[in-house]
């Protein structure tokens, strides 16, 4: 479960209680932990309908998906960001309490992305994001044993998670890192629109032709990334940092610590932009490459 992998909680089977019946019209329905009702604990209570389609095949970027993970939250002890609960008028984003109340930060808001300059293009998160993290982490604290070692997001993934990967430019990722140690690289090499990719901690990636669909949560750090072959801006971060253009006209930022900018050999095609002098700027070539990527060559920034 994602959640447990975010935060030092432990999910299980179990058997089952008693049979139930859900027969609300709506698509799932849960229950906050110490909820009493008619003198029945109800807390922690998660209810969903199987006759909804998306809820009983749920695939990765679909509402259902997003739906149980919602619900999940809500058993855990998240509530949604504002008052609009079920029956509880008809809000819109307008009656937010606060601007980040949307599915851009939290996969517990009802209000779109596009409110907060997001765009996913249809897609959902099927995991916490940015703001879950740190309200779960803040409940039950950090699970600090999870992706301790080199963790490769996206492309070429190591994470065994389908909403943390992707195979082709068709399918979109949304997610929110969360990372306990290692060196770790977001490989976004198989998309072919222009990408903006920042490895900065609570900072939100433009991946696969999406907008703000990318984030990193507080305390992680994402040494390398891997753009595609389109126009990429790659901002780095104050670790030792390995930043790959790939195709396209590139604009790569190391920031701090010592980087390894690569680009094409055309100057044309690579703009490096770095905080500090060059201490060393030479091209070299790499001779583990095939013949037909040498024109790629690092600039090397220390």
């Amino acid at each position: 479960m994602a959640a447990g992998q975010k935060a030092n909680i432990t999910f299980g089977n179990y058997s089952q209680d008693r049979p139930g019946h859900y027969d609300y019209g709506t698509q799932a329905y849960a229950f906050l932990p110490n909820t009493i009702w008619q003198g029945q604990d109800l807390g922690g209570q998660t209810w969903y309908n199987v006759n909804q389609s998306n809820v009983k095949h749920p695939a990765t970027e679909d509402y259902g998906r997003q739906t149980f993970t919602h619900e999940i939250g809500h058993a855990l002890g998240l509530s949604h960001p504002g008052d609009y609960n079920a029956g509880e008028g008809n809000p819109t984003y307008r009656d937010v309490t606060y601007a980040e109340d949307t599915r851009q930060f939290s996969l517990m808001s009802y209000w779109s992305e596009t409110n907060t300059g997001g765009d996913n293009g249809g897609h959902y998160a099927a995991a916490p994001l940015l703001d879950d993290i740190a309200a779960i982490q803040h409940l039950y604290g950090a699970n600090l044993s999870t992706r301790t070692g080199d963790t490769v997001y996206g492309f070429n993934s190591n994470t065994g998670r389908d909403f943390l990967s992707t195979t082709s430019n068709s399918q979109k990722v949304i997610f929110a890192a969360w990372d306990a140690g290692g060196n770790d690289t977001f490989d976004f090499s198989g998309y072919t629109a222009n990408q903006r990719i920042n490895l900065n901690e609570k900072s939100f990636s433009d991946v696969g032709g999406l907008k703000g669909n990318v984030s990193i949560a507080a305390g992680v750090t994402i040494e390398n990334a891997i753009g595609g072959s389109g126009n990429d801006v790659i901002v780095g971060n104050a670790a030792n940092n390995v930043l790959k253009g790939g195709a396209g006209n590139d604009v790569l930022f190391g920031g701090g610590g010592a980087d390894e900018l690569w680009g094409r050999c055309r100057q044309r095609h690579l703009r490096v932009l770095c905080r500090q002098r060059f201490r060393t700027g030479r091209f070299r070539l790499d001779p583990r490459l095939p013949e037909r990527d040498r024109q790629d060559r690092p600039v090397v920034l220390q």
